[in-house]
C-alpha cells in the first residue's frame, strides 16, 4: 500500500470509529497520534527510494570516457556510439564542452554538444557529464563569490536544458592536478567544496532526481580526498567520486577511501569516472612491471578484467574505463583487440 494511501485508509476508519461532532477532541488527537507514527515511516521510505536510485538495480554501471571532447562531428559520435554499445557498456564520459556561458547571465549555445548527445541517446547510453569550473568558464580574476556564481549559473543552464536526457553529473576533473598557472591549477579542497555545493544546489533547483558526482581526485587513497571529505563535500553529493588507475588496484584503493567516507559520516554510493591502465606500464621498467606475469596490451587486458571484478565485490555505482577514443596514443582501446574483448566480456557481464 502506498503511504498516501495508508493515510487515508487510516484516517478514514478512525472518523467511523470516532463521531467528529460529539468528541472533536479526542478525534484530534487521535489523528496526531497516528500520523506522528506514520509520518517517520515515510520519510524513511523516501529516504531509501533515493538510495536505491543511485545505486541502480544493485549492478554495476560499466562504460568509457568517449573521446568526443577532441572531436565532436556527428559523423565520430555516432560511430563512437555505435561501437560502445556494441559492447554492452552502457554508459558514457562527456564534457558540457565548447557551450559558452562562461559568465552568469551568458546564454549557452548547446548545438555542438546536442548533436553528441543525440547519437548517444540514439544507442541507449547514460551520460555522464563533467562541468568543469577549471575551464571554459570565467573566474572573474579570481574572486570566489563571482566565480562561484558564474559557475552555479553554467550548471543550472546546462542541468535544465538536458533536463530529461543528462540524469547525471560530475563537477571538474581532478582539481589535485596541476594543468598550469591560475584557475587550472591545483585547487584548495575548501575551493573545491564551495564550487562544489554552487553547482550541486543549483541542478538540484532543476531536478532533485538528477544525480552530482563529487569532484573526483586523481586516485582513491590519495589524502587529497580525505580533505575533499573533511572540508564537507558529501554533504554537496550524491555519489562521491574519483579516478583510479594501474597499480592502485593492487592496493585496494577503494578500501582507503571507504575509511575516510567513514571517519567524516558520509555514506554515499562511489563512482569511477575514469578507471584505465597504459600498456606500457606492464613491460619491464614501466611502473607496474606486469600482470599476473603478462606484459603489453595482454596485461591490460587481464586488469580490465580484474577491476572490473573488484568493482563488483565492492560495490560501485559505476566505472568508465579511459579510453575508448582519445589523442593519447596507446591509451586508445579502440585500436587494441585485447582490450575490446574484454570490455566485450564486461559489457555482457563474462567476468
Amino acid at each position: 500500500m502506498h503511504i498516501s494511501d495508508l493515510y487515508r485508509v487510516t484516517i478514514d476508519r478512525l472518523i467511523a470509529a470516532v463521531h467528529p461532532r460529539k468528541y472533536p477532541k479526542l478525534l484530534f488527537l487521535c489523528c496526531a497520534f497516528i500520523l506522528s507514527a506514520i509520518l517517520p515511516f515515510s520519510f524513511a521510505c523516501a529516504d531509501l527510494n533515493t538510495d536505491v536510485s543511485q545505486r541502480g538495480d544493485g549492478n554495476v554501471i560499466f562504460g568509457v570516457n568517449n573521446g568526443t571532447g577532441y572531436d565532436d562531428s556527428q559523423e565520430f559520435s555516432q560511430m563512437v556510439s555505435k561501437r560502445i554499445s556494441a559492447l554492452g557498456l552502457t554508459a558514457v564520459r562527456t564534457g558540457a564542452d565548447k557551450m559558452k556561458c562562461e559568465r552568469e547571465g551568458e546564454p549557452c549555445d548547446f548545438s555542438r554538444r546536442d548533436v553528441v548527445i543525440q547519437e548517444h541517446l540514439a544507442q541507449g547510453l547514460a551520460l555522464h557529464m563533467v562541468i568543469a569550473f577549471r575551464w571554459e568558464l570565467d573566474a572573474a580574476e579570481y574572486d570566489p563569490v563571482q566565480w562561484t556564481k558564474n559557475y552555479a549559473w553554467k550548471c543550472g543552464q546546462v542541468a535544465r536544458h538536458w533536463k530529461d536526457t543528462v540524469r547525471y553529473y560530475i563537477v571538474d576533473n581532478e582539481p589535485d592536478l596541476d594543468y598550469g598557472e591560475g584557475q587550472r591549477a591545483k585547487v584548495e579542497p575548501a575551493t573545491v567544496v564551495k564550487m562544489q555545493k554552487a553547482c550541486y544546489e543549483a541542478i538540484k533547483k532543476v531536478d532533485r532526481g538528477i544525480l552530482v558526482e563529487s569532484s573526483p581526485a586523481q586516485r582513491p587513497n590519495t589524502e587529497y580526498n580525505r580533505a575533499l571529505l573533511k572540508a564537507g563535500i558529501g554533504k554537496y553529493a550524491d555519489l562521491i567520486g574519483t579516478h583510479m588507475y594501474g597499480g592502485q588496484l593492487r592496493e585496494d584503493a577503494i578500501a582507503t577511501l571507504r575509511k575516510w567516507m567513514a571517519e567524516f559520516g558520509v555514506n554515499k554510493p562511489v563512482a569511477i569516472s575514469e578507471c584505465g591502465s597504459d600498456p606500457n606500464w606492464f613491460n619491464p621498467g614501466g611502473s607496474d612491471g606486469e600482470w599476473k606475469g603478462q606484459h603489453g596490451r595482454e596485461a591490460r587486458a587481464l586488469w580490465l578484467r580484474d577491476m572490473a571484478a573488484y568493482a563488483r565485490r565492492q560495490k560501485l555505482h559505476n566505472v568508465l574505463f579511459f579510453s575508448m577514443f582519445s589523442i593519447h596514443g596507446d591509451w586508445e582501446m579502440d585500436r587494441d583487440r585485447a582490450a575490446l574483448a574484454a570490455l566485450k566480456d564486461i559489457g555482457h557481464e563474462r567476468f
